[in-house]
Formats: structure tokens, sequence, C-alpha cells
């Protein structure tokens, strides 16, 4: 059988911790002077071993990989396989659960599903390149999780208030035959109602979420068909929080649909917690290519 190693993601060095022993980190001998010391339940770590989930220590990091059959992924099965809906999901779920259960653990950085290692002397390699890099990710992420904001716009509501403004209509009723016909060109310019004021929204809603929280990014606009019936996507943004910050954005998101979708026709769909995805610093380069999934 040719094995690979299926790679799960990456961790700081944990210290072991028996739970069912008290909650708290006493009796530890965590380094005081390491400020990635984190721990992980041992119980956890048993359940993962059963699945056949291993780590490989390399420094100060842990590598989390589960050996596979290389064909499952790669050669004519591999791309029949790929290709074959029933069997991925599973596969995807399942790879989607280790990856929230370790980051409940520490800081994690998920590998992208299907990153295969030939051997653990190749993946031993990349965690030494890029250990500094992991390492600051795991400082910037420790004790936060990722939010997803999605902000939906309704033209046709959007145009309603742009025509209230200008005085074509007043209390959703048309003033006079002629600023219907106005309205009615309003409602068609939808172009209008984006560029000139859902842009001004936006522009105010990141400006309030920044004076919250200061680490959000913006992400490609990709909107499902489920999603597509909420209105256009507008955006997209991924929101870095601390944990006793989660309240702060579920209360933001809930105050925002509360009062603005009338006012701006921008409605804001809030998704999370999940692993800090969106964030995790980019570990491809050529070298890294080398070592990574498909090396010979």
């Amino acid at each position: 059988m040719d094995d690979a190693l299926y790679l799960l993601g990456f961790s700081p060095k944990l210290h072991l911790h028996n739970a069912s022993h008290g909650t708290g980190r006493q009796g530890l001998n965590l380094p005081m002077e390491d400020p990635m010391a984190e721990v992980i339940d041992t119980n956890i770590l048993t359940l993962l071993e059963q699945f056949g989930i291993e780590k490989l220590e390399v420094g100060p990091v842990w590598a989390w990989f589960k050996r596979i059959e290389r064909a499952d992924f790669e050669g004519p099965a591999g791309e029949k396989n790929l290709a074959d809906i029933h069997w991925l999901t599973p596969r995807v779920i399942a790879h989607e659960k280790v990856v929230e259960q370790l980051s409940l653990q520490s800081a994690f950085y998920p590998a992208r599903f299907g990153t295969l290692f030939s051997n653990e002397p190749r993946l031993n390699a990349f965690v030494e390149q890029f250990s500094d890099r992991l390492l600051s990710f795991f400082q910037r992420v420790k004790g936060k999780k990722e939010w997803g904001l999605k902000f939906f716009g309704n033209h046709a509501q959007a145009a309603m208030v742009l025509a209230e403004r200008e005085g074509i209509v007043q209390q959703g009723v048309p003033v006079g035959g002629a600023k219907y016909l106005k309205l009615k060109q309003l409602q068609r310019e939808s172009s209008k109602a984006k560029s000139e004021f859902f842009t001004a929204t936006l522009r105010g809603a990141v400006q309030s979420l920044g004076s919250q929280f200061t680490e959000f990014i913006t992400r490609p606009i990709h909107a499902t068909t489920q999603e597509a019936a909420q209105g256009e996507l507008l955006s997209n943004i991924a929101v870095l929080v601390s944990n006793d910050q989660s309240d702060q954005i579920v209360l933001w998101a809930e105050r925002w649909n509360s009062t603005n979708p009338t006012s701006s026709g921008i409605q804001v769909e809030l998704t999370g917690p999940w692993p800090a995805y969106s964030f995790c610093p980019s570990l491809t380069t050529e070298s890294a290519n080398e070592n990574a999934r498909r090396a010979a």
C-alpha cells in the first residue's frame, strides 16, 4: 500500500490536561515565559488517536495528520473519488469536525481538504520552513474565533429610501403622477442605489465594526442560490473576535437588522464562530510545494 500523510493542520505544542481531574491548569507546570503554552484534554487526544489521527512534533509546533492510501486522492481512482459527491461529502464533514475540535483546544491552523505529504521527513521539513509564520499566527488567533458578516442589498428598498429623500414619495406613497413615473425610473436604476447609496451605507457599517473589532478582512463575494434570494450580496467580511467579545458581535448584527434594513435596504447575516480560516497566512511557495501535496 502506498501511504500518504493526510494533513489536518498545525497547533502549538500542547500540554496534556486531564479534565476529569478538574477544569483548572494547576499542576501542569506550564512554562510561564512561554506565551504559546496551551493545553489539550487527554480524553480528546485519546479519541483522536482512536480515529487514527497522529501528531508530529517539530520544535514548538505540532502537525496533525492521518495515514491514508495515496490512491484515494490521486491518480485515476483519486480523480473519480473527488468527483463523487457521495464519497467526498462525509470526508469533508469529518475533516471539518476534526479541525473544529482541535480549534476548541488551542490556536489552530487548519489545512485545506486533501493536502497530502508523502512521508514524515517531508512534513517535518515543511513545518521547519514555516514555523515562525505559524507561531506568529498562533499568537494572533489565540483565544479568538472567526465570525462572518454578509451584507445583502435590496435595491427596491434602497430606491424607495432615495425616493423619500428626494420627495418623490411620502410614507411610501408617490406624490403626483409625474413623480410616480420618476419613482419607477429610480427603482429600475438599481446601479444608482448600489453605487451612491449602498456604498456609503457599507462604509458606515465598516467604520462601526472597526470601532469595536480591530481585526477584520473583506472576503471574496460568492453568493449561493439560497443567499441570492436574500438580495444582492454586497460585502462579505470576516472578523476575528476574542471569546469575551462574542456577545458583542452578535449584538452588533442584531442591532443592525433591527434598525437599518428599512432605512438602508441592507440586511446582515451573521455566521460563526469558526476556526480562523480567513486569517491563515499563506504557506504556499515553490519550495513548500515540493514538500506538500503530490510530492513524489
